[in-house]
This record gives structure tokens, sequence and C-alpha cells, in this order.
């Protein structure tokens, strides 16, 4: 190699780059220290090049040294280390988790970007501070890098890892939860030599952990609250949850029912229901369900207990790991239907008893009034006198008899109020929908108008659930049951879709079942009461003869289309709703004599005329009488002065209401009162728009009668 040249020796571009090193060398006059990469047997490797100028006595450059070492494997390794670490940092940066790395001493090495800006670092020289340092820098995060100290503190303290929540104020104003661990490294002696710190954001899962505990706490309320029997069980039928219900309702503890066997807790030694309770259960555990069913169950004591019980799979990732059961007790309800079946028989009677009840409240009304006069009588014995107090008690007593049955009766006064039909009847098709078996498919059309009409609300559902009753018993076999609304408007002229139904709005309600249908000689009776083509013990009959009396009394109208083995159609016309009803105002009492003032009495009844003239006559009233009201108009044309009318309201020819508006035409001022035997529905609302004051309700005495007469001649 001797008086060879680096152009002997190396590639033309390697001898050139190694020729500018030297004459950088020479020209700085000073040692040069290079790294390079040259190609050696075909490999490229890195050398540590030193060039260090030769100089003689004289101080002049008159050569160069040069050395080289071959550095190829430290340098991978190098950058192996740098690789490595610029991985690492990458990783650590994201992370979502914040990442910290300290000294031995506390101070700050190492962050990552989650770090950076939950802390507020980004422009911060955090490098080799301390916690308490960055707290006086920030008056936000201040509490949160003095709470960080003290837990470092007892993390070296214990020497081991250390976990807990910590709060730390967020970049977006919020405060947010951390699980925070912190790991202790200690060099071999045992000095501190840093601490790796870690904070996982678990605001969310702190969320949700407490929204299932609330849930968790609501359900436990629920099934502590809730009165029915609230059960569930495992896969081999074992009670785990037995709610205050079920205590109240079985006899048994929660403690005494844990683990145990449901179906030997509650059937009894009856083989039929043990039998039955096993195969429901093993129904549910298969994937089906059980619908409300009315069962027997039996208590700690050994009573027995109607329930309806239903039940439904535990469902943990689609597979059935449980059985939620629930059972209603209706022993009370069961009383109540007895009592209710009871109570209709009665109704029946009374509504046969109201249809008399006008005619004998008038002998009582006579009877009452004429034992009244004669006991005014001056020289009236004692013993006479004790005769017509006898009479006079018998007949209140008769009297009371009276309104007792009618008391049984649809006559009675009806809570009526707005009701909207459309809401009204899917409320009632969801009850339905629980209680109808499942082989029949319920069906609810509601078109878009409005169904409002006024109505008692209570005896409307009667009405739905009868006939809804009366079409599930006509499809033993299943099939469809459909409630479907629409509105009909009458035009005078018009032929209505029932007769009698006069012009105007009509809501219509049709109950259809595709049944077995009636055949013609049963349609003609199906309204009349305790008519059944139901076996004994199976039906009462007055299921649709209530509908039929409960829609009449809502001035309604009712009809049945049949065809046999297709089905029937009940169509029920209710008046759609113009105006809200009015509250009737309290009439002042006073004193019960006349002064004088005129009255017209108007009264169809003979005897109860003569008596109810005596009686006003002798509270010095002037007293005109008429037998209907034909007579009454002509009575008062020829008197021309009367200031109270006192009309029966059934009577031939012109009743008492058509009276009171044709006297009203002709004196608008002139006040009136209605006598009547019947019990009035919406009486007030009704009489009081016709120009009548109050109502007469026979039977009634002299003292009553002279009450009612005076307070409405002083009324305004």
């Amino acid at each position: 190699m001797r008086g060879k040249t680096d152009f002997d020796l190396l590639p033309p571009r390697t001898a050139r780059h190694i020729q500018e090193i030297d004459q950088a060398a020479i020209g700085q006059g000073e040692t040069i220290v290079v790294e390079d990469i040259k190609p050696t047997a075909g490999v490229m490797r890195t050398f540590h090049i030193s060039k260090v100028p030769l100089r003689d006595v004289n101080g002049e450059i008159v050569g160069l040294c040069g050395i080289a070492r071959d550095i190829t494997e430290r340098k991978r390794a190098e950058n192996a280390l740098r690789e490595s670490e610029e991985q690492l940092r990458n990783l650590i940066d994201a992370m979502p988790d914040f990442v910290c790395f300290k000294d031995g001493e506390g101070r700050w090495l190492v962050i990552n970007d989650t770090s950076s800006q939950l802390f507020r670092l980004e422009n911060v020289d955090y490098r080799g501070k301390k916690d308490s340092e960055l707290a006086q820098a920030s008056s936000i995060l201040q509490g949160t890098f003095l709470t960080c100290q003290e837990t470092d503190a007892r993390t070296w303290e214990k020497r081991r890892l250390t976990r807990g929540e910590e709060m730390i104020p967020h970049p977006d104003g919020t405060t947010r939860t951390y699980d925070v661990t912190k790991v202790p490294i200690f060099h071999p002696d045992g000095r501190r030599k840093g601490l790796v710190v870690l904070g996982q954001d678990i605001t969310k899962r702190k969320r949700l952990e407490r929204e299932i505990e609330e849930r968790r706490s609501y359900l436990e309320s629920v099934l502590a609250c809730a009165p029915d029997a609230i059960v569930t069980l495992d896969g081999q039928h074992r009670i785990l949850e037995w709610n205050q219900g079920a205590e109240i309702l079985f006899g048994y503890t929660q403690q005494e029912t844990a683990g145990r066997n449901i179906d030997d807790l509650i059937t009894g030694t009856d083989a039929n229901v043990i039998d039955e309770a096993s195969g429901l259960t093993q129904r549910v555990l298969a994937g089906g369900s059980v619908s409300p069913t009315e069962m027997i169950r039996y208590r700690k004591d050994g009573s027995p207990v109607n329930v309806i019980a239903s039940g439904s799979p535990i469902l943990v990732e689609n597979k059935v790991v449980g059985v939620v059961a629930v059972y209603t007790d209706i022993t009370e309800r069961k009383r109540m239907e007895q009592q209710l079946q009871q109570q209709e028989r009665l109704a029946a009677v009374g509504q046969l008893a109201a249809g008399i009840a006008h005619d004998f409240n008038n002998l009582l009304a006579t009877i009452m009034l004429y034992a009244q006069m004669s006991l005014r009588q001056p020289d009236l014995s004692p013993k006479i006198a004790h005769s017509f107090e006898t009479i006079l008690d018998e007949s209140r007593q008769a009297a009371e008899l009276v309104q007792q049955i009618l008391d049984f009766s649809r006559h009675a006064m009806l809570k009526i109020q707005p009701l909207d039909l459309g809401s009204f009847a899917g409320k009632v098709v969801d009850i339905l929908r629980r209680t109808i078996p499942e082989n029949i498919h319920l069906v609810l059309e509601i078109g878009p108008e409005d169904y409002i009409i006024e109505a008692d609300p209570i005896r409307i559902q009667q009405a739905l659930m009868n006939l809804a009753t009366n079409g599930r018993d006509a499809m033993p076999k299943g099939g469809e049951l459909c409630f479907e609304l629409s509105r009909t408007r009458l035009k005078p002229g018009d032929e209505p879709p029932m007769a009698g139904m006069s012009p105007g709005e009509w809501v219509c309600l049709a109950v259809s079942d595709t049944g077995t249908g009636i055949t013609e000689e049963v349609r003609s009776h199906i309204f009349e009461p305790f008519f059944t083509t139901k076996e004994v013990g199976k039906g009462t009959g007055l299921g649709l003869a209530q509908v039929y009396g409960i829609i009449r009394q809502h001035e309604g109208y009712i009809g049945v289309e049949t065809e046999i083995g297709k089905g029937t159609t009940f169509r029920i016309y209710l008046p759609a709703s113009e105006a809200e009803e009015k509250v009737a105002e309290e009439e002042s009492t006073a004193p019960p004599q006349g002064q004088g003032e005129t009255i017209l009495l108007v009264e169809d009844n003979e005897n109860l005329l003569k008596v109810g003239r005596a009686i006003l006559e002798s509270l010095n009233y002037c007293v005109l009488t008429a037998a209907n009201g034909r007579e009454a108009l002509v009575v008062y044309e020829a008197e021309g002065r009367v200031d109270l009318v006192l009309t029966d309201l059934v009577m031939p020819e012109m009743g008492g209401r058509q009276l009171m508006q044709k006297l009203k035409q002709m004196n608008s001022g002139l006040k009136g009162l209605a006598i009547t035997g019947y019990a009035l529905r919406k009486a007030s609302q009704e009489l009081e728009e016709t120009g009548f004051l109050d109502i007469v309700h026979k039977p009634f005495d002299a003292s009553t009668l002279a009450q009612i007469v005076r307070r409405a001649l002083d009324a305004d």
C-alpha cells in the first residue's frame, strides 16, 4: 500500500470523499473526526475516522495520520436502541391513559401526550420539577398536584404498587375520575430509583356503575313495593328471589324460601296442581311463556288461594337461565265477582221496579199528604192522630223501600264527563290483551276524526268488556275480535242506521267477532234480562242486557248484525260531544209560608192534584190546577199571571218539559218546579236548561213541598 493514493485503493467516489476530509484537516490544521460509511468486502460498514495533521520541527504540515475504527456493530446497537425507544414513545403517546415517569426524588422526567393535555403541560418545562413546583404554576390543578405528591409518598412508604381513585379537573371543564396506579422502582441497594404513574379515565365506568346501582335499587324497590308476588327461579326450579308481595300472599319469609323448590312449596298436596306447576315452569325454561292464567295455589297454612299467574324466561346472552313468575291474588276479585252477579240480578229487579215506580210513588205521595192534612185538623182525637201518624210512618218506609229497589237498577245518576272514546277504547283493548286467550287476535281500528262523547267511563268500559266477553265465548277455537271507531253525521231527512236516531253527529263503535254467529231466534231475545244460551253456571244472561241498558242510559243505540258460521257485529251509536256540562248552583233557603203568590199545579193523578192543592192553599198560596200540559196552557192564558209552575214531568197529551218550554216562550221569566216519581239522570242539567229551578221527588211530604216552593219563589 506504500506509495499508493486513495484512488489506487478505493472506489473513485469514496476516494474523493476521503481526499476532501484530508484537505479539510490540512486546511484547518486541526484534527478532524468523522463517521463514515465505506464498502468493505461488498458490505457497507461504518467507521470512526480521525485525521491528525503531522508537522515538522518548524510547525509546517508535512503529512496526515489517519486512524479508522470499525463501529458498525456499535452503530447498529445504537440505531436499534433508538428505534426501540421511538416505538416505546409512540406506544406510550398513543395510550388513552396518562403515563408519567418520575425520578427517585419525585421530579418529572417523561410524560405521554395524554398527560401533557390533561395536566396542561404542553408549553410548560416540567422536566426536573416536582409536584409542589407544578402546583404553584396552576391554580386549577394545584389540588391535583398536591394530592399526587401525597399519594407518591404513601407509595414510597409501602414500597409496593398502590392503586386508588383520584378526581382530576379535565380541560373540557368537567371533573373526571381516574383509576391511578403507582409502581415504585428501587436500586439494588434499596435507594429510590423512579416511579411509574398510570391513570385510566373511569368516569364513564363510574357513571355506569352508579346507573346500575340506581337501577338495582329501583328494581329492589319495585319488588319490595309491588303488591303482586314476584318470584325468580333457577333452572332447577329453586327460588332465588321472593319479594314482600310473595311473603304476604303465601305466608313464607324470604329466608324460608331461599333455595327451595317452588313446586314443593306452594302447590299443596294436590297432584294435579303439582303437575301443572312443574309443567308451566318447564315450559318457560324451554323458552316459552305463561300468559296470565287463573289457577289455585296454597299458602303456608295449607289454605288455597285463587291467583292469576304468568311467567317469562330470564335470558342471559340469549340463553334461558331462569324464570320470573308473577302471582296476583284474586281472592277478593272472586268475591266481588260473586257479589256482582248478585247485584246484576238485583239490578234487573230494580229495572222492573222502575217501570211501576212512578205510579207507586203517586200513591204514596197522595197517602202521605192526606195523612199530613188530617193531622192538621184541630179537633182530631189522639187515637185517630196516632193512626194517621202510623199511616205517615208506614208510607215513608214504603218510599224508602222503593228508593232501595231503584238503587239496584240502572236508573241511578251517572257520573258524566267528556270522554275520548278513541284513547279509551285503546286502553280497554290493552286490558283485554292481558285477559283474552292468545288464540284470539285483537284489532283496534281508529280513524283520524275526534271521538269525544259525554259518558260515564266505568259504565262504558263495562259495556265494552261485556261485548268482548261475548265475542270471546263465540270463538272457542280462536279468531279475530275487532274494535272499530268511526263518525257518522245524520242530516235531516237521512235514513238513520238505527231507528230513533236524531240528526246530528254520532260516534260509532263496532265490535266484531269471527265466531259462530247467532240464530234469528236467539237474536230476537239477546238483549232481554236473564236470557242465555249457555249451560247452567256458565252465564247469568245479563251481559248483553246490561250493555243495552248502559247504551240507552247514554242516549245511544245498539244493534246487531250476524251470520251463522261467519261472526257477529254489534254497532253502538253515541252522540258526539258538543259542550261540557254546567254545574248547577245551590239555591238559598226560604221560609215555608206563602205570601199569597199564585201557583199553577199540573198533575195527571187526580188524588194527588187535590191534596197538593189543599196543602199549598194551607200554606197561604193561591192555587190553579190542571190535569195535563195542554190544559195548563189554557189555564195559564186565561189567568194571565202566575208566579210559579209546579208540574209533573210525565203526563198524557203533554208532559212537564214540553209545557215548561212553551210557557217560557210566553214568559221567559216564569219560574218552574218539576215533580217526578222517576229516578232521573242528568236531572240538574237537563231540567235547568228547560227552565226548572229544582225537582220535587215523589213521594214528598208537606214540609218538603213548602220548603222547595218557597226557595223557588225567592230565587233571583
